[in-house]
């Protein structure tokens, strides 16, 4: 997707992650993909880099072929109930 768990940018960690950059709404979010044009911190393909190309020729002109994402559901929504005696987590 081009972040790390704690929703650090690739583009700007891209050896490990960075929970205190992934908190910082203001850090996290000013990169660009001009340094790296082929894709080798942020690959051409994936999310972030399509949801918002960010100055990028790498998924197409910048600015025009941004992505706009829709949520769908898959299947009917399951009965009440169902999931009380699932295993949780952890």
């Amino acid at each position: 997707m081009g972040r790390w768990r704690s929703g650090a940018a690739l583009a700007l960690a891209p050896e490990r992650d960075d929970p205190a950059l992934g908190a910082d709404r203001g850090r996290n979010n000013a990169f660009g993909f001009g340094d790296d044009p082929n894709g080798f911190t942020t690959p051409g393909g994936c999310h972030i880099r399509r949801a918002n190309p960010r100055g990028s020729a790498v998924a197409g002109e910048p600015r025009l072929h941004r992505m706009i994402r829709r949520g769908t559901a898959y299947g009917p929504l399951l009965a009440d109930g169902v999931l009380d005696d699932a295993p949780t987590a952890g």
